[in-house]
This record gives structure tokens, sequence and C-alpha cells, in this order.
């Protein structure tokens, strides 16, 4: 290396090219290898007790194999016993990789840190945690009271209510177990307010399409719409875990959200469409169980009812 400087930085890499330490280096020999009176002390089976020199000198950085076993590797293609370094040049020791750089070497700028700056960042104040719950428990008691065609009592309200709630405090633990391995902070709360938000949200859109069906007597695109809010809130909600655990383009975080939230859904949506012609003696009541004044168009008469009552009569005695 044609350099002027006396110092170098030498990096230690991981095998997905991550930084583990770096050492600075002076004018002299750094010693590498797995002995703990190395310099450099590799925690790396393959590399030998004193595996390399590195002479620094003020012309350049030199490499000098100790006559390893397992050699030393120039850009993991090049077998050398000697060989000079450029800035930014990786060497390979057993399975570790060493990277000379620079003092001067340029770094990337620093990331935005969404979940600081971002919107995802209001899940941090405890005001919005307690709004989201509070939200998340009234949905959840008035789909019960919705869904219940009995009276509803205090213990059957609690065993609609249970269920959920469990499983939303399993769904915090997972993405905050998640976030605790990447960045060392499980963030419990965010990740609870996030699901307990996306509680509420699988509520309102479920009920919102269902009062628009019953509406504009749109019962047969009813199922759809509420696949296509189940999706839109469940993708909003993983791209909201991912922006915590996950650092990278949200492009990308978006479109896998979406992927993941669509197959989860999808899937089992796919499966009732094609068994959609298997008898099923449940009458669909929850487009109908609707207050009369929520209907915006004109519905079907009675006579016409009975016409299509007698049509279907006519129909199975032919059959």
């Amino acid at each position: 290396m044609n350099e002027t400087a006396t110092g170098w930085v030498l990096e230690v890499l991981d095998r997905g090219g991550r930084v583990l330490r770096r050492v600075w280096t002076q004018p002299g020999v750094l010693r590498v290898g797995r002995a703990l009176d190395n310099d450099v002390v590799l925690d790396d089976p393959f590399v030998d007790a004193h595996h390399l020199d590195l002479v620094v000198t003020p012309e350049g950085v030199h490499v000098e194999d100790r006559d390893s076993m397992n050699g030393t590797w120039l850009a993991a293609r090049r077998r050398v016993r000697h060989a000079s370094l450029s800035d930014g040049q990786k060497v390979q020791v057993g399975h570790s990789t060493l990277r000379l750089r620079s003092p001067a070497a340029s770094v990337p700028p620093a990331w935005r840190d969404a979940t600081s700056h971002g919107w995802v960042s209001v899940f941090r104040r405890p005001l919005v945690l307690f709004a989201c719950l509070v939200l998340a428990i009234l949905a959840l008691g008035f789909d019960a009271w919705v869904e219940e065609t009995r009276s509803l009592s205090a213990g059957i309200l609690a065993n609609q209510l249970a269920y959920p709630i469990l499983g939303l405090l399993f769904w915090a633990a997972l993405w905050s177990g998640m976030n605790r391995v990447s960045s060392h902070q499980p963030n419990f709360g965010v990740h609870l307010g996030i699901g307990a938000l996306a509680l509420a949200g699988l509520f309102i859109g479920d009920q919102g399409v269902r009062l628009l069906a019953f509406a504009f007597d749109w019962h047969d695109a009813a199922p759809w719409g509420e696949l296509g809010a189940e999706i839109t809130v469940i993708g909003l909600a993983l791209f909201a875990h991912l922006q915590y655990i996950a650092h990278g383009r949200r492009s990308l975080q978006a479109l896998g959200a979406v992927v993941v939230s669509a197959v989860l859904i999808g899937s089992p949506a796919l499966g009732d469409w094609l068994r959609r012609d298997d008898f099923n003696s449940l009458p669909a009541l929850n487009p109908l169980l609707k207050p009369p004044a929520a209907r915006l168009v004109e519905g079907q008469s009675i006579e016409g009812f009975l016409d299509q009552a007698e049509r279907f009569r006519d129909d199975l005695r032919q059959e």
C-alpha cells in the first residue's frame, strides 16, 4: 500500500461481512493466530496457534504466512505466503476474514432509526399504548356482543375475551423476543401496542365491510371485502413490527409484510372458496343482523322472497 500513514485499522469480519471488532495497528509486526500471546486472537479452530504476521511499515502493509496448515488466502481465491495488502483488501485465514482499512477511509452514513423518527415511534409513548389496549378491549367486547345470539353475561364476555387477549400477549412476546435478538431491546410494550391496534383494526374492518354489504346489498362481495381488510390490517401490523426489529429498505419490508399477510390470511380463505359448494346448514347471519335503518338500498319484497322460495322448491322436485 503506497501510503505515508503510519497506522492502519484491521477489521475482523463474520461470515456475513459484519465487523466483529477493529484493531488499530502501528508500525511493527502484528501477530495473528489462535494462541493467546498473539496481538490479534482468533477463536477459530481452523486457524493455527501462530498463523500469520502483518508487517506494518511506512511504505505499506505486508502479510507473511507462518507455514499454517490451512494457509492464508487473498480475497478467498489465491493462497499466498507473502503479499502486499491494499486498502479494503480481505485476507481469509481458516474460517475467519480480516480486512485492512485506512483510517481515512469513508464510512456509510448513519441509518435513520425509524423507531425514533418514523410514524411507528408513537408506540413508545405510554399513553398511546394505553389507548391501543383500551381500543382493543372495546373492539373485542363489541364483537362478542354482535356475534352472540344469547344474552351476553359477564361469564360469556370473559370467555370471549380471554383467548384473543392471550393470543395478543403471545404475539407481542414473539416479536419482543426477535427484537431482543436483533437489537438487544425487547420493546414489549411497543409490540403489544401494535398488536392491540391491529386487533381493533380487524374488528373495525370486518364490521365496516359487513355494514356496507348490508347497506348496499353487496352480500356476494362481502367475503372478498373482509379478506382485503384483514390482509391490509395484518400487513400494516407486520410492517410496523419489522420497523422495530430490522433495518433495511422500507419498500422491501412493506412488500414482505404484504406477501406474508396475503399468505397467512388468503390461504384459509382460498380453502373456504374451493369448498363453497359444500352443504352447510348454518346460515350466514352476520350480514343480515343489522338495524333496518342501516339499509340504504331497497331490499327484496316479501312477494319476491316467496316467489324465489317456490322456484327453489320446483328445482328440488325436478332433481
